[in-house]
């Protein structure tokens, strides 16, 4: 009695439950990282377990020419999405993050794909003007089938074009948009308005000096 020292209220037991909970999500919440494009790091094939755990099942085997869509649970352990919707978790030290690439990996591993986006896009193209149904539906399918890379190299072409004004890759982006007629309503033409907003100069040398 007469005491100044502070006295903690009492807090009833379901309130006391419904704080340690709503502790416990953050916490969660927190430890978890958004989703992110990332690639493996081992050469062999890399397993995606159906459960956090290395003896659990394998659901599939990826190799380094593979993009997965990731978001990390932790330290340990990621949650893993490969192009055919196949989830399951990877060990955090086998993925490397695209935005983790240095800029001449980064460059050669964008460039890649768009290259190929070019050329199965062109593939399309001559499947239709032959008149050759069952070939254009295999071409319209293998492009569609690199959607999933595709739209990890534009996620990473925008602050790299920024960063360095690569005029190559530039190119690169602008004959893969010309060749494939699907993509000029997707997410290529924003790319490439927003390059022009950080490098108006290196945006128009690159028309200039297209072929």
């Amino acid at each position: 009695e007469g005491s100044n020292l502070y006295q903690i209220p009492f807090v009833p037991l379901p309130m006391r439950c419904l704080i340690v909970l709503a502790m416990l999500v953050n916490c969660e919440v927190i430890a978890q990282s958004d989703p992110f494009w990332a690639i493996p790091i081992q050469g062999p094939p890399t397993p995606i377990y159906r459960t956090a755990d290395s003896s659990s099942v394998v659901v599939a085997r990826i190799t380094s020419d593979d993009v997965l869509l990731v978001r990390c649970e932790g330290a340990g352990w990621c949650r893993a999405e490969d192009r055919q919707g196949r989830q399951g978790y990877v060990p955090r030290s086998v993925v490397l993050p695209l935005t983790e690439l240095d800029d001449k990996a980064a460059a050669r591993w964008m460039g890649k794909i768009f290259q190929e986006e070019e050329r199965l896009g062109r593939a399309l193209n001559e499947r239709v003007a032959a008149g050759d149904s069952l070939a254009t539906m295999a071409a319209g399918r293998a492009l569609n089938d690199l959607d999933y890379e595709r739209n990890a190299a534009l996620s990473l072409f925008t602050p790299y074009f920024c960063r360095t004004g690569d005029i190559g890759l530039l190119h690169l982006l602008m004959f893969a948009i010309g060749a494939n007629p699907g993509s000029a309503s997707e997410g290529p033409p924003y790319r490439l308005t927003l390059a022009l907003e950080c490098r108006p100069d290196a945006f128009k040398q690159a028309l200039a000096t297209m072929d």
